[in-house]
């Protein structure tokens, strides 16, 4: 998984990661998450953290492989996957012309 983070969301990150510690901490708590969404999924390399300052941009890169992810289906022959988005509502931004034409209510 790829978490890129630039202007200030960038800047939030790097507080975030601010120290080695606190990036083992956050690889830890993310894993723990995604357990809940994703039963079997364990991490199969370390956290990458890249911090480009001139470009004000900070990507996060996360291994993971999930056991067991494809499911029987139950009423018909096949298999199933699911994912689950994460944070892409914060993500999406509309555009700022589209929104400057928009009115709401």
């Amino acid at each position: 998984m790829v978490t890129i983070g630039d202007g200030a969301d960038a800047e939030m990150m790097r507080r975030e990661f601010s120290t080695p510690e606190r990036r083992s901490a956050i690889a830890t708590e993310d894993l723990k998450a995604f357990a809940a969404l994703y039963p079997g999924i364990v991490s199969v390399a370390p956290q990458e953290y890249a911090d480009d300052e001139r470009a004000n941009e900070v990507v996060v890169t996360e291994y993971y492989r999930i056991e067991s992810m494809w499911s029987p289906l139950l009423a018909a022959p096949g298999y199933v996957c699911r994912f689950y988005s994460h944070n892409v509502d914060r993500a999406l931004r509309k555009p700022l012309r589209w929104r400057a034409r928009c009115r709401w209510g």
